[in-house]
C-alpha cells in the first residue's frame, strides 16, 4: 500500500482537506454509524466538526471510486452500529489525522503521527475477485501527496521518513515533541492492562 506518513496538527490538515475538497473529493469520517449510511463530508466546516472526535477518513472521488464502501453491523455496548469494512467497495484514498494534544501525565505537548495511503488493489464482491486500483485514484493520490509534501519538511526522526506540517513545524519551535513512541496512545499505559 503506498503511504507518506505525517506530522500535522489540525490546521494542518485543514489545509491539507481545502486541496482535497478542491479536487472533487468527498471526505467519509470512519466511525461507527447508527444506520447503514455513511456521511459523506462536502465542506470544510462538516470536516472541522467531524476531526473532533474521528481521526481516519476515507477519501473519495467520483473518476477512481468503483463500488459503493460496505457497511458491517456489530454489536457494541449494547447497540448495533455500522462500521465501514475497508477491504471491500472502493476503492478509496485513507487518511489518518495526526492533531496535537497535551499528554496529562507529562504536561507536554505532542503531534500524534498519521499518513495518507492507498491500497494497490480492491475486493470487487461482484466478481469475488481483487482488483487492481484504477490509475485515476493513482493521479489523485499523487496530487495529493504532493500538496502535502508542498507544505511540509522532510524529516526522518527514526528510520521512516515523515512530512513534518508547517504548523506542526511552530509547534515544535515552541516546545511540543513529536510522538515518536506512541505508547500515550493507550491511556492506561498498554493495551494489555486492561
Amino acid at each position: 500500500m503506498p503511504q507518506i506518513n505525517l506530522y500535522q496538527t489540525e490546521v494542518d490538515e485543514l489545509e491539507f482537506m481545502k486541496g482535497a475538497l478542491k479536487e472533487g473529493c468527498k471526505i467519509v469520517p470512519d466511525c461507527n454509524y447508527a444506520t447503514p449510511e455513511i456521511q459523506i463530508l462536502n465542506t470544510l466546516e462538516e470536516f472541522q466538526c467531524s476531526r473532533l472526535s474521528e481521526r481516519h477518513f476515507f477519501i473519495l472521488h467520483e473518476r477512481f471510486i468503483r463500488l459503493p464502501l460496505q457497511l458491517r453491523p456489530i454489536s457494541k455496548d449494547g447497540k448495533t452500529v455500522y462500521y465501514i469494512s475497508p477491504s471491500q467497495g472502493g476503492p478509496f484514498v485513507e487518511f489518518l489525522g495526526g492533531g496535537i494534544f497535551e499528554d496529562e501525565k507529562t504536561q507536554t505537548w505532542r503531534i500524534r503521527s498519521g499518513f495518507l495511503a492507498h491500497p494497490s488493489n480492491y475486493w470487487d464482491a461482484n466478481i469475488t475477485k481483487r482488483q487492481a486500483s484504477p490509475p485515476e485514484l493513482m493521479e489523485i493520490y499523487k496530487r495529493l501527496a504532493e500538496a502535502i509534501r508542498a507544505t511540509s519538511t522532510r524529516i526522518k526522526p527514526d528510520r521512516s521518513v515523515y512530512w513534518l506540517g508547517n504548523d506542526a513545524q511552530a509547534q515544535l519551535l515552541r516546545g511540543a515533541k513529536l510522538g515518536l513512541h506512541e505508547d500515550w496512545f493507550f491511556p492506561s499505559g498498554s493495551p494489555s492492562s486492561e
